[in-house]
């Protein structure tokens, strides 16, 4: 199964972008198979969606039926692959340094309080424990949230 990865680019930082290039690349080969530039005002939806949207669509029409589609974790994006009958073809999966980076937010929120002061030591080692679970679960995600969850058996007051 053709593996690829999708991502969008914004012309500015935050809420104001008039401009996203999403862009679609073969994972094996490290082409890039398409772009698409969605505009503020021409398009409905949220920028990022629709350009991952006109692309999947594309791409399908081209004949390419089923694939892995490895994105950031745009709520957005998931939504559509979900619940679009357009892409039930489609896997969808997550880039995990999306995910490492998301758990180090967390983490950082988290010993803001007083009462998780004792996870500071910690930070580094989880995050580092969860790329250790995501490349020993071979793709299978029962097992990297086990793996993952184990840490608990370590983690002390």
């Amino acid at each position: 199964t053709q593996i690829l990865s999708g991502d969008g680019q914004y012309d500015s930082p935050g809420h104001c972008a008039k401009f996203c290039i999403y862009t679609i690349m073969d994972h094996a080969s490290g082409l890039i198979l398409d772009f698409f530039i969605a505009q503020k005002g021409l398009n409905f939806e949220e920028l990022e969606r629709a350009g991952c949207r006109e692309l999947l669509k594309k791409i399908i029409g081209k004949g390419v039926v089923q694939f892995k589609l490895v994105t950031d974790r745009h709520s957005g994006i998931r939504a559509m692959i979900r619940d679009d009958e357009t892409f039930s073809s489609v896997t969808h999966y997550f880039d995990i340094r999306h995910l490492a980076k998301s758990i180090g937010k967390i983490l950082k929120e988290l010993t803001k309080l007083k009462r998780n002061e004792s996870l500071i030591p910690w930070k580094q080692s989880i995050i580092n424990h969860f790329w250790f679970s995501c490349r020993n679960s071979a793709g299978n995600p029962q097992k990297l949230i086990q793996t993952f969850h184990s840490f608990l058996l370590h983690v002390t007051r």
